[in-house]
């Protein structure tokens, strides 16, 4: 379900769960799971290149960012640690994101029917436009494959979430948006 997003005043990248400690089950979703962690990283450092700020969201026990995703962040890139499934459970991530004046997130990370499924359940009851493509979310293959939403809840929040094909299709629409 694509279609041209609302213009955000600031939109930021929100990478969630891709830690070190978790690699080996990020794998679970991706066949060869390095191909899936270097679009990542080239997401991440398009997201930089058009000035956007980036944030890493990690569990309290497993809170490593993956080292690739880590360097195409930068230095300024902060990390949360979340207690809960959703990014919003991290003390500082609202607060970073009221202080950068965000109103759109792209979403990236694992797991898509967990952990990245809340982050953007919870970012769009906050009003957030959520964006997001099937090459950035990781999943767990040993179930069977569930998508990030529902057809029925992209089509209820359709006004806040837009799903591109990829990572490059997002990007070009974001570049010309800025044009």
């Amino acid at each position: 379900m694509q279609r041209a997003p609302r213009l955000a005043s600031k939109t930021a990248m929100v990478v969630v769960d891709m830690t070190e400690e978790d690699r080996h089950r990020i794998a679970w979703g991706r066949g060869p799971a390095e191909e899936g962690i270097r679009t990542l990283a080239r997401a991440i450092e398009s997201a930089g290149k058009l000035g956007m700020a980036r944030a890493f969201v990690t569990n309290m026990r497993h809170a490593t960012v993956l080292r690739e995703l880590a360097d195409a962040g930068g230095l300024d890139a902060p990390a949360f640690r979340k207690e809960l499934s959703s990014a919003f459970s991290s003390h500082g991530f609202r607060r970073f994101l009221d202080e950068i004046n965000a109103d759109a997130l792209i979403i990236g990370g694992w797991a898509k029917h967990l952990c990245v499924r809340d982050t953007a359940i919870d970012a769009m009851l906050r009003e957030y436009q959520v964006l997001t493509t099937e090459d950035l979310l990781f999943h767990r293959d040993l179930i069977p494959p569930q998508p990030m939403m529902s057809d029925s809840e992209l089509r209820l929040n359709s006004h806040l979430i837009t799903m591109y094909p990829d990572a490059d299709s997002l990007f070009a629409s974001l570049r010309r948006t800025r044009a």
